[in-house]
């Protein structure tokens, strides 16, 4: 009985310190109508796109890409397929989509001045973390999931004011465009399926997977703004 005590013990404390991972002290700092200083990275973790493999017992953790195709009759993509998708991925530039589209959002609900350069005197800086990129394939088409850490600093402390680690996802989007003599329009968004993936160029993939960046940029704004709100209730 005392094994067993002690047991649960641990487990209660370990689960309550896996719980409280996160930062929230917007109470105590109000960004609203204050000079933010964007920044975005991308972890080592985020160096290598990952597509998982419906089946797990075809899983193996020896390639950056796992690939299988459930509308193509679960057959393994190609190794040009794969090189393209590798070659399309830029952990970089999707961090730099997640940053603006959060940047863009938060600008939807609240007033702040965004800020280039340290030299700008910002007061919070908000840097976007790129963690991890997954693509997965389902009936439905591929998706895209992203993992970020988003950390905003109180430059005058050097507190954390908010930190977390969120996952979301969205189905993997293309663009369609029409041309005009002095712009192109975006005017639809189609959600791709495996027979699509295999058929795009790689410079389409990537263009995919950036616009699909912003779609998941939003999500990622949704949560923030809510904390926000709550906070200053």
């Amino acid at each position: 009985m005392k094994k067993l005590y002690s047991f649960l013990t641990i487990f209660l404390i370990i689960v309550v310190l896996s719980g409280c991972s996160g930062v929230n002290e917007f109470a105590k700092y109000d960004i609203r109508n204050s000079k933010i200083l964007f920044k975005s990275s991308a972890k080592h973790s985020a160096s290598n796109v990952r597509i998982n493999i419906t089946k797990p017992e075809l899983f193996s953790g020896n390639s950056p890409i796992e690939i299988i195709l459930t509308e193509a009759g679960e057959q393994v993509m190609s190794s040009e397929v794969e090189s393209k998708i590798r070659k399309a991925y830029e952990p970089d530039t999707v961090s730099v989509k997640l940053m603006d589209g959060v940047r863009t959002g938060l600008g939807d609900y609240f007033n702040f001045t965004p800020v280039y350069e340290n030299t700008e005197n910002p007061d919070y800086l908000f840097e976007m973390r790129l963690e991890k990129f997954e693509l997965s394939s389902s009936s439905y088409g591929i998706y895209a999931r992203v993992s970020a850490e988003v950390l905003i600093v109180d430059r005058k402390t050097a507190k954390t004011v908010w930190r977390n680690t969120e996952t979301v996802s969205s189905p993997l989007k293309e663009s369609v465009y029409s041309y005009y003599p002095d712009r192109k329009v975006r005017t639809a968004v189609s959600i791709i399926n495996a027979v699509r993936l295999m058929e795009m160029s790689e410079e389409e993939i990537r263009n995919a997977i950036n616009t699909t960046s912003e779609e998941l940029a939003y999500e990622l704004t949704g949560v923030l703004r809510e904390d926000i709100a709550y906070a200053r209730d």
